[in-house]
């Protein structure tokens, strides 16, 4: 039979919490408070603005470390967005939804097969139904300079 002492257990948690701890950096390996960003899209909140001054009413939601934020045509649980997969086979699943999704400064995400459902400014991956992310595009040229 295999027995652990204290000291392996409190070792075996020691490991846990330092993955743990790890696993939220890599999720959010900027650390950035979106506010302090220098990029042309600072943050998906003042593009909702911009939206909304347009007439387009989307609902906003955001995961809770601020990586993934969702733009909807009508109400959604956060739970139904987080399954949502980013992908040219999955965007029927789209409708309605926009994601940007954050990723770290000086990464690239390859959007060439995504077609008109995605694109990457700066560090914020774009991804969702074809008309939004079209309408995302458009707002974002008239509020960078």
């Amino acid at each position: 039979m295999f027995r652990l002492t204290h000291y392996e257990v409190c070792g075996l948690i020691f490991a846990l919490l330092l993955g743990i701890l790890a696993g939220y950096s890599i999720a959010n390996p900027a650390g950035l408070d979106p506010a302090e960003s220098s990029s042309a899209l600072s943050h998906p909140h003042a593009l909702l603005g911009k939206m909304r001054d347009d007439k387009l009413q989307l609902y906003y939601l955001e995961d809770k470390l601020g990586a993934n934020v969702y733009l909807t045509e009508d109400p959604r649980p956060i739970q139904e967005l987080l399954c949502l997969v980013a992908g040219p086979r999955y965007s029927a699943k789209w409708k309605g939804t926009v994601c940007f999704s954050k990723m770290p400064s000086g990464w690239y995400t390859d959007t060439s097969s995504w077609g008109d459902s995605g694109y990457q400014v700066d560090n914020w991956q774009v991804f969702g139904d074809p008309v939004l992310v079209r309408e995302t595009k458009g707002a974002l040229k008239s509020v960078t300079p």
